[in-house]
């Protein structure tokens, strides 16, 4: 299904651009008015389709963090839990699995739940073809599972793995936690900033960024999105897997992004 969004929003972009009906004053008032019927108000179609594909990447990431903490949680428990003291979620593995799952759902249903706009890492979204096109030029040939592994080698990471069709790579290190990186070369700072209700301006190297917590201060997800180019942005996101890591993860984000920053195209 995300493969198949992805291919819809090359063509959503389309919906963003009045018909060409003619030249007189009538005809360009009836495209505009056609072409505010379907990006207009978060009612109207473009922005919708927007919030589908974010609200099913919050989904992918929610599940992506349950998982990984259920496989922390459980080697610690392993390690420290014995005889009766355990709960539910603690005595066989699927019990575990379900109620981190649970759990990872729930947050996310609260945060769409409390916000007009869904709340996550970046969606697939397409703008304009002139937009596109200035992204095209500083991002496309970029390929972020080569950055991202050029960025964590040496520090014990396992190789980079795409998870969707887009331009986006995730690397793991057990017992730790998981490093992202998502190059979009059409959507920027300013989409970054009705994705994620609550981020914050930041600047990283002197480029100019938000700094983002998708899940709420302190629930070991933290992510930057640096500004490149006019339309592009590139976003890094540090996952933190056991408690007393999580209150760290915007520190690990913002190593991240700093080491990501010189290798961008310049601003």
């Amino acid at each position: 299904m995300q493969d198949r969004l992805d291919t819809l929003a090359s063509r959503v972009a389309y919906l963003q651009r009045a018909p060409k009906l003619g030249n007189d004053a009538y005809v360009q008032q009836v495209a505009e008015h056609m072409r505010q019927a379907m990006d207009s108000d978060d009612r109207s179609l473009v922005p919708v389709f927007h919030m589908l594909t974010a609200g099913l990447d919050n989904l992918r990431h929610a599940l992506d963090v349950a998982i990984r903490n259920y496989d922390a949680a459980d080697d610690e428990a392993a390690r420290g839990i014995s005889g009766d003291s355990r709960n539910e979620c603690e005595v066989t593995r699927l019990p575990r699995y379900i109620c981190l799952l649970a759990g990872s759902c729930a947050v996310l249903m609260a945060l769409t739940a409390c916000s007009e706009t869904v709340a996550g890492m970046p969606s697939p979204a397409e703008r304009a073809s002139s937009s596109s096109a200035a992204g095209a030029g500083t991002l496309t040939g970029m390929d972020a599972c080569a950055v991202l592994g050029q960025l964590v080698e040496g520090e014990g990471f396992g190789p980079g793995e795409r998870k969707t069709a887009r331009n986006e790579c995730h690397a793991s290190k057990p017992d730790y936690g998981t490093y992202s990186l998502a190059l979009d070369p059409v959507q920027g700072l300013a989409e970054y900033e009705r994705q994620v209700p609550g981020s914050a301006p930041a600047a990283i190297n002197g480029r100019e960024a938000r700094q983002g917590e998708p899940f709420g201060a302190g629930q070991g997800m933290c992510e930057f999105a640096l500004q490149v180019g006019e339309h592009g942005r590139a976003v890094v996101t540090a996952t933190m897997l056991r408690a007393e890591q999580r209150a760290h993860a915007c520190d690990a984000a913002r190593e991240l992004a700093t080491e990501l920053e010189p290798l961008l195209p310049a601003r």
